[in-house]
């Protein structure tokens, strides 16, 4: 045993080496929910900075991206367990999913609001919470699979 142990480095994405399925889908969790804290604190600030009461646009942002970060993270687990072959079909199916989900909420925002500034205001917070978490889970996942090829 001339071979030395190496340490996870704790906190870190970029350290995957012998963490377990459920390891991996709870650090995707936490940092997802790190995430979605900032940028929630960042539009709370920018709201009152702009003398704008907490409006739908960001509740409904926040609302929507926890459930598709709870939900891609147990479908992840699920897959990696069952089938982990099928990871690569999984990640396509998600993206897709996830677009088009993203696409009827815009959808039916603009149903019900109506009005023009609302809409407006509503879609590029949309777009920034679904732009970052979109960039989380591609560089997320990355190492994830950059780990699982570096083990085999």
């Amino acid at each position: 045993s001339s071979e030395k142990r190496r340490e996870p480095l704790r906190g870190s994405i970029k350290r995957m080496v012998h963490l377990t399925v459920d390891q991996i889908k709870a650090r995707y969790t936490k940092y997802g929910l790190w995430l979605l804290a900032a940028l929630f604190a960042a539009g709370m600030i920018y709201d009152s900075i702009n003398g704008i009461s907490v409006q739908w646009n960001l509740v409904v942002s926040v609302i929507y991206s926890l459930v598709m970060l709870f939900a891609y993270g147990a479908c992840w687990k699920g897959v990696a367990k069952t089938s982990p072959g099928n990871l690569a079909k999984f990640y396509m199916a998600g993206s897709v999913l996830r677009m088009m989900s993203a696409l009827l909420v815009v959808v039916v925002y603009c149903f019900v609001v109506r009005q023009f500034d609302s809409i407006m205001r509503f879609v590029v917070y949309f777009l920034v919470f679904y732009v970052a978490m979109l960039v989380y889970n591609v560089v997320y996942f990355t190492q994830v699979e950059k780990t699982i090829k570096k083990e085999n």
